[in-house]
């Protein structure tokens, strides 16, 4: 399997204010002409506290996918386990029971209550739109996180029924080391909600660096996973300079076995931005690629400007099956 690259980088949308970020995105193509992006930004110019921002994208008749005005989907909570951070969003379509009520979208995400961004953790919100409005769940968190380490999050769903059932990827980083999981999940009644034992996922085939294996998406036809995953830290701007992008067995996938096949690697020669942070794939509403051989792939694109040059782009790649 080889990508071909259809389009260069392009920025999405930008914010009405200086020093503003936008990065970690989701974004959810609900059908051929709309789109959903979900992603981290601050409210106040210059003031690093994380919030959970969306947009509507329409695509037009030229082909361009025009975006609307952000609203907010998630604010950090006044106390508690959320109260500092709100940030990687990650959205499902099901039928989640919580409170007597059947809700049609989660809305997964990472919370954290120190300055240090340890202890982070997963929780959930439900709604009967995507647009919202969001409840966060009572029995948040759903997945803990190690105190004094990162914790647990940048976590992708895909579904398994298509209601309330579907396998939980997760960043799991903590005293034994940062690893990548898989629960299998059931969500359909929260009272009675159900976390698997995790599985230690595979990174065989992958570059041998610090790498965050942040978004992935299911192929069904083909039964392949595809993955973008970003490395080369830099402390500094606080950025990721490269992307890895690479497929594997769904099936070994599942099971933490399997060898990954590399695909491409994003960097600055391929989008001009010095940083290449925070990816991930379009997906439909389940966790599944919407378009079996073309991926749009969005980055979080930095400069060497610190935080505030964080902007959402988009890459697009076709497949070629051998």
């Amino acid at each position: 399997m080889e990508l071909e690259w259809t389009s260069t980088l392009a920025e999405c949308f930008a914010p009405s204010k200086s020093e503003i970020y936008n990065y970690a995105p989701c974004v959810v193509q609900t059908d051929d002409s709309t789109r959903y992006a979900f992603y981290c930004t601050n409210m106040e110019s210059g003031i690093i506290v994380d919030y959970i921002g969306w947009r509507k994208g329409v695509k037009e008749s030229d082909g361009q996918w025009r975006w609307g005005e952000e609203g907010i989907a998630l604010s950090p909570g006044e106390t508690g386990w959320d109260s500092i951070h709100v940030c990687d969003p990650d959205l499902l379509q099901g039928e989640f029971r919580y409170k007597g009520h059947t809700y049609s979208w989660a809305l997964f995400y990472l919370g954290c209550d120190r300055l240090d961004c340890n202890h982070n953790q997963i929780g959930v919100a439900f709604a009967d739109s995507i647009e919202g409005p969001w409840i966060k769940c009572d029995d948040n968190p759903v997945v803990s996180g190690a105190l004094e380490y990162w914790g647990t999050g940048q976590c992708t769903q895909v579904t398994i029924d298509g209601k309330g059932k579907f396998d939980l990827i997760y960043r799991d980083a903590d005293e034994t080391g940062d690893n990548y999981k898989l629960a299998s999940c059931d969500f359909s009644d929260m009272d009675a909600y159900v976390v698997g034992t995790p599985v230690r996922l595979s990174k065989a085939g992958l570059p041998d660096v610090p790498l965050c294996m942040s978004h992935v998406a299911y192929d069904s036809v083909n039964d392949t996973m595809l993955l973008v995953a970003e490395k080369g830290w830099d402390g500094v701007v606080r950025c990721c300079q490269e992307i890895v992008v690479a497929a594997i067995s769904g099936t070994s996938f599942r099971k933490g076995e399997g060898t990954w096949e590399v695909l491409a690697i994003i960097d600055e020669s391929l989008t001009g931005s010095y940083g290449n942070h925070n990816a991930a794939l379009c997906r439909d509403p389940f966790g599944r690629v919407p378009e079996r051989d073309e991926l749009g792939i969005f980055i979080s694109s930095a400069t060497k400007t610190y935080i505030w040059s964080f902007r959402i782009c988009e890459l697009r790649a076709r497949l070629l099956r051998q």
